[in-house]
Formats: C-alpha cells, structure tokens, sequence
C-alpha cells in the first residue's frame, strides 16, 4: 500500500472513532444534570433518561432550573398516576386504593406547591417535595396493610419518590 492511501486510511479510522465516542447531540446533557445524576443511585438509568429527554435541560446551567423542570415532570406524573388510580378504584375499589386516591391528590398538591415555592423558599418547597415522597410511601403503605401489592400503583409510588429526591438533589447544588 502506498503513503497516501495509508494516510487516508488512518484517517478514515481515526475520524469514525472520534464521531462514534462523542456524545450525540440529542442525547448529550448539561454537566449539571450529569454532576446531580451521578451523586444519585439513578445515574445512568431513569436520572439520565428522564432529565435527558427533555430539550430545556440540554444546556441548564442553574440548579433552580433544573429543580423547576423536574417539578414539572413530577407536577405531569402524578398527575398522571392519580387519573390512573381514580380509575383504578373504579375497577377494584378498596378501602386501600380509595386511601391511594387521597394520598396522590396530596401528592399532586405538594409538588404543585414546591414549585410555587421554589424561588420565594426553598426551604418550604424542600419540604413540600419531602412531603410528597411522604405520601407516596403511605400510599404504599396501605396497599400493604390491604393485603395485596398492586404493582402499577408502586410504580408509580416509586416514581414520586425519584422525582422528589431528584428535585431534592438540584434544590442541594444551588
């Protein structure tokens, strides 16, 4: 093989490494989010995929932000989780679920007000992000007491809490 087509081969190589090790545009995160996610047991995993989904934590630099992003996720997700469980009880109504369905309205209603709170008091806000991790494990609790796990419920009690220690991680860096 001659020199030049040695060069453009190495070249060639050299170029297809370099493009394959660095980070995708759509996937690549802030340092703030990659420095928070790996000071939590997610990294890697729900951390890094929850908060690298969404385009705004790209370039956040400010742990505020970052903290009023994931209560927006976390606003969205319970949400979502007691809509699920007002079904839910329509279907299996026990006196456990019908607890749930109380828990995830308090739930809703703390998160909600840990973002009203966020720049006025991050203490309060802390503690209102606190206390729906609180409730998700009541919730959890009572499932048990009732006798009976339903797992689509602690998924999402299990949700709760991930957000809440999240919010609680970027609420520290600030």
């Amino acid at each position: 093989m001659d020199f030049p087509t040695q060069c453009l081969k190495f070249f060639t190589i050299f170029v297809l490494i370099f493009i394959s090790s660095s980070p995708s545009p759509t996937n690549a995160s802030s340092k703030l989010v990659d420095t928070v996610c790996k000071e939590t047991k997610n990294y890697n995993t729900r951390c890094q995929q929850v908060l690298g989904s969404d385009p705004r934590t790209k370039s956040v630099e400010d742990p505020h932000v970052l903290a009023k992003i994931t209560l927006q996720f976390s606003i969205a997700d319970a949400e979502k989780s007691l809509d699920f469980i007002k079904k839910t009880v329509k279907e299996n109504n026990t006196q456990a679920i019908r607890q749930c369905e109380g828990l995830y309205e308090a739930v809703v209603a703390s998160f909600k007000s840990a973002l009203g709170e966020l720049e006025e008091d991050p203490l309060t806000s802390n503690y209102d992000i606190l206390t729906a991790a609180d409730d998700a494990d009541a919730c959890e609790n009572e499932l048990t007491k009732g006798g009976g796990q339903v797992p689509s419920i602690s998924a999402r009690n299990n949700g709760v809490k991930f957000y809440s220690h999240e919010a609680m991680e970027y609420l520290t860096q600030s």
